[in-house]
């Protein structure tokens, strides 16, 4: 088991094993690891990865609910609901935003549940409103600062399916520019402009198709 948070682009990672992708990050210039660090030195990770030229924190540990929980308390939680959206040609649908590519997603409303949230943000960004509501794909974690305060969200996606032929309609209020049914061969086209976050939604529904 392993929780990865990213800032940015740089992963902060609680992890009991070590996987190829972490070995991989071991071995790359800017990455600190430390085995059950102190919380002390958890707060000082954050500030590193933060505010330095740090790249990686890998915290290895088998107590990493101890340590995510300690991770937490230094930021103000949020929680968003999100879709991986494919047709009936297998194609997802991608939007752009504010320069990167992305999938469509929003903050979860009071008296909401998650999976009503990530539908409703499926639709008021694209303006499909026949989607179907499938499995939990996985869910991913990012911090941000605004207004002053350093925030950590966190994103639970799922799979999604709609059928026909309706009209997409960015929402461009919400700074959507673009709507496009890309298929998995086409990903490469637009990888490098991704968010990781979107990289590991990807990664797990790729993972999940037979």
């Amino acid at each position: 088991m392993s929780i990865k948070i990213y800032f940015n682009d740089k992963p902060f990672i609680i992890t009991a094993a070590l996987d190829a992708s972490h070995n991989r990050l071991l071995q790359t210039a800017g990455t600190i690891f430390i085995n059950h660090p102190t919380l002390a030195q958890v707060a000082q990770c954050i500030h590193d990865i933060d505010q330095t030229p740090a790249q990686a924190v890998i915290i290895y540990t088998n107590e990493i609910d101890v340590y995510f929980s300690e991770f937490q308390r230094h930021f103000t939680p949020i929680t968003a609901g999100g879709g991986l959206v494919a047709n009936q040609a297998g194609a997802v649908l991608f939007m752009f935003r504010r320069g990167k590519w992305d999938l469509p997603k929003g903050k979860l409303d009071d008296g909401e549940t998650i999976e009503a949230c990530a539908l409703r943000e499926v639709h008021e960004e694209t303006g499909l409103s026949k989607v179907t509501l499938g499995p939990h794909l996985c869910t991913t974690w990012h911090t941000y600062r605004q207004h002053q305060r350093h925030y950590l969200k966190q994103s639970v996606w799922f799979s999604m399916h709609t059928t026909g032929t309706e009209e997409l309609v960015p929402q461009t209020e919400e700074d959507i520019s673009e709507l496009k049914w890309m298929q998995q061969k086409d990903w490469q086209f637009i990888y490098n402009n991704l968010f990781p976050s979107v990289k590991d939604v990807l990664a797990a529904a790729t993972a999940t198709t037979p």
